[in-house]
């Protein structure tokens, strides 16, 4: 299943990058946007919840020239894993994360099209799943990302080292790749 969702995720970066280009390729001062997004769980993070999938809405607003704020809410699900919980019985285990991401957008030539790095601050609200049913309450975590990314007119491909919580990096890393699509422009 991890195969599929990483080729379909390829073959829409390879689509963003190579899209034709607005008329005018200059940074609006701010835009409206969308990224869906794979999140591969790495380490007992893995071990124990399925490859997560999701969609965030996303706003820039231009700082300078090369430089955006960005704020960033979406919906992140890790897709069900069974376990053997012994006596030839299993279940299934997931997870669930909303998240409110706000950081910095710095690109490496000023202008729409090229190389970009960014950084976030995450509140990520993460509620536990068993057989498909809400396990206890949902847990308040602060978390962040470092990533690099391309943009190419409204299209954007990016990749991060994600954590889900900051107080326990071991155990909360992912590898994000997001395929994001600026859909307004609010000049």
């Amino acid at each position: 299943m991890k195969l599929w969702m990483a080729a379909l995720l390829a073959a829409l970066s390879v689509m963003a990058v190579s899209a034709p280009k607005p008329a005018h390729a200059e940074i609006r001062d701010r835009v409206i946007g969308i990224d869906a997004g794979l999140d591969l769980l790495f380490g007992d993070l893995g071990k124990a919840y399925g490859t997560m999938v999701g969609g965030i809405v996303r706003y820039e607003q231009k700082l300078q020239p090369a430089m955006s704020f960005t704020a960033r809410l979406g919906y992140l699900r890790a897709l069900d894993k069974e376990k053997d919980i012994g006596l030839g019985q299993t279940m299934t285990v997931g997870m669930d994360v909303v998240t409110l991401r706000g950081g910095i957008v710095y690109r490496l030539q000023p202008s729409t099209d090229g190389l970009f790095l960014s950084g976030e601050l995450a509140l990520n609200y993460e509620t536990l799943r068993q057989n498909g049913e809400t396990k206890g309450d949902a847990k308040s975590l602060i978390g962040g990302a470092a990533g690099v990314g391309y943009r190419s007119g409204i299209f954007s491909v990016r990749g991060a080292l994600d954590y889900l919580d900051l107080s326990d990096t071991s155990q909360s890393m992912t590898g994000m790749l997001t395929v994001g699509w600026d859909f307004k422009g609010l000049d």
